[in-house]
């Protein structure tokens, strides 16, 4: 597994459904971190369609659970890897990821665009 944690500042793109940022072969080499029922891994297209390359804000978070800025950003309730998150992601994921987000023990889906 290679790092959670951006490995340059090219091709970033960030999860629709975690906020979780990392490149765009990062997320191809292992997934999303948070959200391995999306089936990122070793999938372009998977990649295309749930992650987005327009985003605003970075923040890192280590213990989510006890953040205010991981209330504000309502990332509170999921259990969520220490890494750098986008303050606001655009774009929606498909039905179907969104219907697996809300089917898995984290947490339910909430839209991040808040363009």
């Amino acid at each position: 597994m290679s790092s959670i944690i951006p490995t340059e500042l090219r091709d970033l793109r960030s999860c629709m459904i975690c906020s979780l940022v990392k490149t765009a072969g990062q997320f191809l080499e292992d997934g999303c971190d948070n959200c391995p029922f999306l089936g990122l891994k070793d999938d372009r297209k998977a990649v295309a369609d749930c992650t987005s390359s327009s985003f605003e804000g970075f923040l890192g978070m280590v213990e989510n659970q006890k953040s205010w800025v991981a209330r504000w950003q309502m990332l509170d309730a999921m259990k969520l890897e220490p890494a750098v998150y986008a303050i606001s992601v655009r774009g929606e994921p498909p039905i179907e990821a969104i219907e697996a987000c809300n089917a898995s023990p984290n947490a339910p889906y909430i839209n991040r665009d808040r363009s």
